[in-house]
């Protein structure tokens, strides 16, 4: 997990780790998706909080309704 821009990404303090760190860590790490509000962190934290908060995301009858479209995957989910 690329944590922040720090030495490898702040993932280790040594000087040196035996796996590499991808070169963008100084871009894309949690430190700075955290600061933007569109970052796909953010994103993800909003589906998750969704997800919580409604029990239709979760349970109930799935039904798959746009089974042969190939750029729509359409379902509906039924509950009391």
């Amino acid at each position: 997990m690329q944590w922040d821009d720090s030495l490898n990404a702040g993932f280790s303090t040594a000087q040196q780790t035996w796996i590499g760190v991808n070169p963008n860590y100084v871009r894309i790490n949690v430190a700075q998706q955290e600061k933007d509000e569109t970052s796909v962190l953010n994103f993800y934290k909003r589906l998750i909080r969704l997800r919580k908060e409604h029990d239709l995301f979760t349970y109930g009858i799935y039904d798959l309704i746009l089974s042969n479209h190939k750029q729509i995957y359409g379902y509906t989910r039924t509950s009391d």
